[in-house]
């Protein structure tokens, strides 16, 4: 091997030199002047792509956190519903629907019977449970096209589209039913009463809200554990 690399070094140093630059023009491509190296050109394109990639992380990370905090702003801490902002939010864009379509939309307006004395009695960890478990209970006999959320304290709205007061009734009798089944762990049985109107054309939102709360206050002074049905003021 060293004689054959001492043959060729030779063989190399006997070229002339204006021999060896006829064959590296020859077979070397020339590089224009103002051009860029091929390794310049990959730490160029290396740098624009990790550009990219944070610029897209920084977006898509605030774009989460916005959505995140959209949600947080829409939904109830306690029971994982939709709060009332939302819930209100969403029966305006129903009555919207309604008005410009024509379809039925109703209210299932609720709240837990003597909730106050749950309370009382058992403390306000348990009547957080029974908030949550009631909450889940009534989530399962919804619709997805239904809003389900919570209006304050122990009182819930359900908000049902395409749906009439007759068939909005009877969804309130199942989730009435359930309510009377389900075994809450206490001493007294839990309850709820209901009260349910329909949207008329038009008509001031505030107007149909006040009607269904209406309603359910007529179910409590008609004994509890009742539905009301409430179809004008």
């Amino acid at each position: 091997q060293p004689l054959l690399a001492s043959i060729l070094n030779k063989s190399i140093e006997s070229i002339k030199q204006q021999d060896l630059d006829h064959i590296m023009s020859s077979w070397l491509l020339p590089q224009p002047e103002g051009s860029i190296s091929v390794t310049t050109f990959w730490i160029l394109m290396g740098s624009a792509i990790i550009i990219v990639v944070v610029v897209m992380y920084r977006y898509f990370k605030a774009l989460l956190r916005s959505r995140l905090l959209q949600e947080l702003a829409e939904t109830d801490q306690l029971t994982g519903i939709s709060n009332r902002r939302k819930t209100l939010s969403a029966i305006e864009s129903f009555c919207q629907m309604a008005n410009r379509y024509e379809y039925s939309f109703s209210l299932i307006f609720f709240d837990i019977d003597d909730f106050k004395l749950i309370n009382d009695e058992y403390g306000h960890a348990v009547g957080d449970r029974i908030l949550c478990e009631l909450t889940a209970l009534v989530n399962r006999q919804t619709r997805k096209t239904d809003t389900f959320g919570r209006w304050g304290g122990e009182e819930f709205i359900l908000a049902c589209p395409h749906a009439d007061i007759e068939e909005t009734k009877s969804k309130a009798q199942l989730i009435q039913k359930k309510v009377r089944e389900y075994n809450f762990q206490l001493k007294a049985p839990v309850s709820c009463s209901y009260g349910i109107t329909g949207y008329h054309k038009d008509e001031d939102i505030d107007a149909f809200i006040r009607r269904a709360d209406k309603a359910m206050y007529l179910a409590k002074q008609s004994g509890k554990d009742l539905i009301y049905t409430l179809e004008k003021d």
